[in-house]
């Protein structure tokens, strides 16, 4: 680097020049040498592995031990300490590998003075990124428009999606009336049997709720990660209709009745039994469609074997201060999700908030698509036990009756990582392009 400084100098000016450069010398090469980086080292053998003692290692090799030293290198450590917990380490190579710590400024030649002693088998540099989250690249792309995703945060999506994301296999029914655009820029590559008429406003933004083409760079990221949606017609007939073309998990954000109906019922049993997925908005309460009870029933979402679903706002809270009230909360709730003032897709193209259980329980079924897609052998009674045993508090339960908020507001990350202690997983998991292995 070269330094050109313009100035004009006179003799009072010189002492104070000359010592203001010697303390930026001295910091800026002391703020330098500060910096250290890991070099991981892979042995050829067993036999051509430092002796340990302790967390200190040394090496038979005098020229090696002195080439270290003169790096100021204090030690060889096991770059892997918690290895030992693990007998088969040695197939993969991984006991072979230790770390050595140098200055960063040479880092990169003492990995080429490494490499040229006989029993090494490579050297490199250890990258440690620290980046925890998983970060879409259409993740913010609305912020100076819409405000930021704040859905997707409070149910800590990007931490989900490190551990499950284009669910890609997983399909979505959305059962209402009329269609979703199918030639929404966000729409078009994951709706199974895309419409372009009959379109529908709500329906076209409960599918966004639920999943939209995720980190392509365009319009918003959805929860459900790339999982694909199929455009079901309403009522009982519907739900048999979007089960019949492949639907793992359907979606209801309507309601059908004020009432039970056993024959309904009896259609919920059966595609439970057959492994479907039923989720539902359990109504608007005080501020928006419900039955002549705010907080009462309402069919299909207080149907046995249907995931019930009320909302929570950005702070976390059931009551919904913009509106002076909150959606319908009662003891056939199961979950709280995100479904005031919810970014999603809009009639037209675009993107736009609305709010209702309708967002609430879509959001939801996008859950549980990144649930199926670790272990797609998850059952109703599974995806329940783990959507709520993982679930955060609502942050004024304390106002609502007890158990009317079912178990809390959904989480997630800690969803995912709860179905990945589930001991049927039939393949590994694709995470990030990696393989997490299930043995």
């Amino acid at each position: 680097m070269k330094w050109k400084i313009n100035t004009i100098l006179t003799t009072k000016s010189y002492p104070t020049l000359i010592l203001g450069l010697l303390i930026f010398t001295v910091v800026f090469i002391g703020n330098l040498q500060a910096q250290d980086s890991k070099i991981w080292v892979k042995f050829n053998s067993s036999s051509d592995l430092p002796n340990c003692n302790g967390s200190t290692c040394t090496h038979t090799d005098q020229n090696f031990e002195n080439y270290l030293s003169s790096l100021g290198v204090q030690k060889i450590s096991i770059a892997l300490p918690a290895i030992v917990n693990f007998p088969q380490a040695s197939s993969y190579g991984l006991d072979l590998l230790y770390e050595i710590i140098v200055d960063s400024l040479v880092a990169e030649s003492v990995v080429d003075s490494l490499i040229n002693y006989s029993f090494i088998e490579r050297a490199r540099i250890k990258e440690e990124m620290g980046i925890p989250l998983y970060t879409p690249n259409d993740y913010n792309l609305l912020n100076p428009i819409h405000g930021p995703n704040w859905q997707l945060d409070l149910i800590d999506a990007e931490n989900a999606w490190d551990l499950s994301q284009n669910a890609n296999q997983i399909i979505i029914g959305i059962n209402e009336t009329g269609r979703i655009q199918g030639n929404h820029p966000d729409l078009d590559g994951i709706i199974e049997n895309p419409a372009t008429s009959g379109i529908n406003y709500h329906k076209t933004h409960v599918a966004g709720c639920a999943s939209a083409e995720t980190n392509n760079s365009l319009g918003i990221s959805s929860i459900g990660f790339n999982a694909k949606i199929y455009d079901g017609p309403n009522w009982e007939n519907g739900l048999l209709v979007s089960a019949s073309n492949g639907a793992d998990i359907i979606n209801v954000s309507y309601i059908w009745s004020c009432s039970p109906d056993s024959d309904t019922q009896n259609v919920i049993n059966m595609l439970t039994d057959d492994g479907v997925i039923i989720v539902a908005g359990a109504g608007n309460g005080n501020i928006g469609n419900s039955c002549s009870d705010p907080n009462g029933y309402v069919y299909p979402a207080s149907y046995d074997n249907v995931i019930s679903v009320t909302s929570v706002g950005e702070t976390n809270n059931h009551f919904w201060a913009a509106a002076g009230g909150q959606h319908t909360h009662n003891d056939k709730v199961d979950i709280c999700t995100p479904g005031y003032a919810v970014l999603s897709t809009e009639q037209g193209g675009g993107y736009t908030r609305s709010s209702g259980t309708s967002m609430a329980s879509p959001m939801t079924a996008g859950v549980i698509a990144l649930l199926l897609n670790i272990n797609p052998c998850l059952d109703h009674d599974d995806i329940l036990s783990i959507i709520q045993s993982s679930a955060d508090p609502v942050s004024d339960a304390s106002n609502f009756p007890a158990n009317s908020l079912g178990a809390g507001r959904i989480n997630a990350h800690q969803a995912c990582l709860a179905a990945l202690q589930t001991t049927d997983i039939p393949n590994p998991v694709f995470s990030n392009n990696q393989t997490i292995s299930n043995t």
